[in-house]
């Protein structure tokens, strides 16, 4: 009897156990459906998506595509910019280049100007002095003239004199 009570305790332990068991695997079951359904109505709301998806990666392939040709487009656009670029930079040495040796060459002419009019001033100097003491040479020679035609003119009068007196 202890046996057979022992045995209906442990079936009923195992009864209770496996309902156990039975409402966790039913539990699991509902949310496997439940997740189930879920994916169920996913894949509906994919399927009912896919067609809008297709065209809108059509859509997006195509204006890859018109990307990537602006981009080849903008690229050698760049390569002629670039190439515009570097001669404006040549250019622009050459004209300095040019412009130095132009100036160089303006510098030495405005030098040699410089030089002549030194030149020309100093003679100009030189002249205006001379004349200067010619003009004094001048007025002492005619003030000595001045004096020897008095000289002249007395002594003429005093010949003249002398003469009416010898006479």
């Amino acid at each position: 009897l202890d046996e057979e009570r022992q045995a209906a305790t442990q079936a009923k332990r195992k009864s209770k156990q496996l309902e156990a068991e039975l409402i966790q695997i039913k539990k699991r079951l509902n949310q496997e459906m439940t997740a189930s359904s879920q994916k169920d109505q996913k894949l509906q709301d994919l399927q009912r998506k896919f067609p809008t998806l297709l065209s809108e990666l059509d859509r997006t392939e195509s204006r890859c595509k018109q990307l990537a040709q602006d981009k080849a487009e903008l690229q050698q656009q760049l390569q002629s910019l670039r190439r515009e670029f570097q001669q404006y930079k040549e250019d622009c040495h050459s004209s300095r280049l040019q412009d130095q040796k132009v100036k160089a060459s303006l510098e030495e002419n405005n030098q040699k100007i410089l030089n002549e009019v030194f030149t020309l001033n100093t003679r100009l100097t030189e002249s205006v002095l001379l004349v200067s003491e010619l003009r004094s040479k001048r007025e002492r020679d005619q003030e000595l003239m001045l004096r020897e035609a008095t000289r002249k003119a007395q002594l003429e009068q005093s010949i003249v004199s002398l003469e009416r007196e010898n006479k």
